[in-house]
């Protein structure tokens, strides 16, 4: 075991036993039981022009309808901005307040799978659902017809590390991130299942607008460059790839249609 393993394990050790603190204060605005389910949906190009003018004549309005009755706390509908084989063409990432409100829609999906009407279902496919345990969140939600969102899931080592990890280097550059004005939100989700293939967690960020996440890149290097007196999270900038696999990254617009 080399010097400098040692050393990072050790580092580790005493991160993990100090992490009770800041996972306090960036799990606050969670409430006891609350779950999210992300669910992906594929469309043909040339159904994507029906798939947004669709959701938003008639798939928002289900989506509010499910809120307002109660099935559902909130939810977030995007559509990705390009297409992509590799990805998605739409993702709702919903959100109950309780583990037991997900059974009302489960009952709900017997009939509307994904969420979606029959007519909606005519050109959109639900892909893939996941349950998932937002654990950070800091923000709140702008400007909806401006914002980008970019979401990024990944795969880590272990949960224990990933978390340190999160709490000790990610958390700081978010905040930097969301003080220079650049975002409106950001969220960190947790695969509900241990063995919740394809991804472990899921970063979700709301840029303000285009011109915001054009500017990302500079805005990282200023927080970046703030942040190398800290040397905890100094080191672990230097060996982040060991805790955590990213795969592809989404670039999602909101559907214009306002709640």
């Amino acid at each position: 075991m080399n010097y400098t393993y040692s050393l990072l394990r050790t580092i580790w050790i005493l991160l993990v036993g100090n992490i009770v603190f800041p996972l306090a204060i960036y799990s606050q605005e969670n409430k006891p039981g609350m779950t999210h389910i992300f669910i992906t949906y594929r469309c043909k190009p040339a159904d994507r022009p029906a798939m947004i003018t669709g959701m938003e004549k008639e798939g928002v309005k289900k989506f509010e309808e499910y809120k307002r009755d109660g099935i559902i706390a909130d939810y977030l509908l995007v559509y990705n901005a390009h297409c992509d084989e590799n990805t998605w063409d739409m993702s709702a990432v919903i959100q109950f307040d309780t583990y037991e409100q997900t059974d009302r829609w489960r009952k709900l999906e017997r009939t509307n799978p994904g969420g979606l009407t029959s007519d909606l279902l005519k050109t959109i496919t639900p892909a893939t659902t996941y349950f998932a345990d937002r654990k950070w969140f800091q923000g709140k939600r702008g400007n909806q017809s401006d914002a980008i969102y970019v979401m990024i899931p990944y795969q880590w080592v272990d949960r224990g590390s990933y978390t340190a990890y999160i709490a000790t280097y990610g958390i700081p550059q978010f905040d930097g991130w969301l003080k220079e004005g650049v975002l409106n939100s950001y969220g960190i989700f947790l695969n509900h299942h241990a063995t919740g293939a394809p991804w472990d967690a899921y970063l979700l960020f709301e840029y303000k607008d285009a011109s915001a996440l054009g500017n990302r890149e500079q805005v990282k290097q200023k927080v970046r460059a703030a942040l190398k007196s800290d040397t905890a999270w100094n080191l672990i900038q230097s060996s982040k790839q060991t805790y955590r696999t990213e795969h592809e990254v989404v670039m999602a617009k909101s559907f214009t249609t306002t709640k």
